[in-house]
């Protein structure tokens, strides 16, 4: 059995919930205390044994392609070495990189589908920018998923539950025990359970097929959920719970959550960070 050992990261997105920010600063790169949301996507990977990482971009963002480059005028510019960017070469040290440009902006199961050629015959994952997943634990998120298509190598789908009210805003899967038995994108009313698929997934490589028969002309868009919809009558997908709180920093009030979790997690902030909330409490 092949071992899961790439994870793809698709960032290509306009981010246009967040403008006029987003004109000039791509959202994975929004800061999360002093690192930006792509750097604790690649900790979480590596946590899980990720070697490779493959980054789907668009033509407008190379401030990724400069945060992961060593040699970059940057670091010739300083006059003493930082702590902080020795951590960050140590990480990228680590890993392989992949960038694949999606031309178009044609979905996410058509950014999934431009990785096929680097993927080859082999299991993957996927990490969702507009997830981001934190946690005190050593392993979390697509760890959960690796450590189960470890012990059995069907799909898997990175499930939590979410209030009622907002399963119009995600994929909603029906599961009987584990397996998935259906998934409707967004549906805006009777969804059939409270379990959202939230940025996190495993696929054999079977999963380019039914992405491939979902292509169209060039103008609509490939959605990943039809082509896991297609997956359901051949083989087996499973739903996993992970570890870890997930925050949509896709979304304005779950961007600055995160950023306060984050803070709360780091033991040189946490106290001044409780200080600030009861104090601004009082004010507003």
């Amino acid at each position: 059995m092949n071992k899961v050992n790439t994870v793809i990261i698709p960032v290509a997105g306009k981010g246009t919930r967040f403008l006029p920010v987003t004109k000039s600063v791509t959202k994975t790169m929004f800061p999360i205390i002093n690192k930006p949301v792509l750097h604790y996507l690649i900790e979480e990977g590596i946590k899980a044994g990720i070697k490779r990482f493959i980054i789907v971009i668009n033509d407008e963002q190379d401030m990724i392609k400069d945060y992961l480059d060593l040699n970059s005028d940057y670091y010739n510019n300083l006059h003493k070495e930082y702590l902080e960017l020795n951590q960050l070469d140590d990480i990228i040290r680590q890993i392989e990189i992949n960038f694949v440009h999606q031309e178009k902006p044609l979905g996410l199961g058509h950014a999934i589908l431009c990785c096929k050629e680097l993927i080859k015959n082999e299991p993957f994952g996927v990490m969702l920018g507009d997830d981001l997943v934190l946690s005190d634990q050593t392993k979390y998120g697509i760890s959960d998923l690796i450590k189960e298509y470890n012990k059995n190598a069907v799909n898997y789908l990175g499930v939590q539950e979410v209030e009622i009210e907002n399963t119009k805003k995600y994929g909603i899967v029906k599961t009987h025990n584990k397996k998935v038995v259906g998934i409707v994108e967004k549906p805006q009313s009777n969804p059939p359970s409270n379990l959202a698929v939230v940025g996190r997934y495993v696929f054999n490589p079977s999963i380019f097929d039914y992405l491939e028969t979902l292509t169209t002309d060039g103008v609509k868009e490939i959605q990943l959920t039809d082509a896991i919809e297609l997956a359901l009558s051949k083989e087996v997908v499973n739903a996993i719970q992970f570890s870890g709180i997930r925050f949509d920093i896709g979304d304005h009030s779950g961007y600055i959550e995160a950023v306060i979790y984050a803070a709360l997690l780091d033991k040189t902030t946490k106290q001044n960070v409780l200080k600030y909330i009861d104090k601004y409490q009082l004010v507003c």
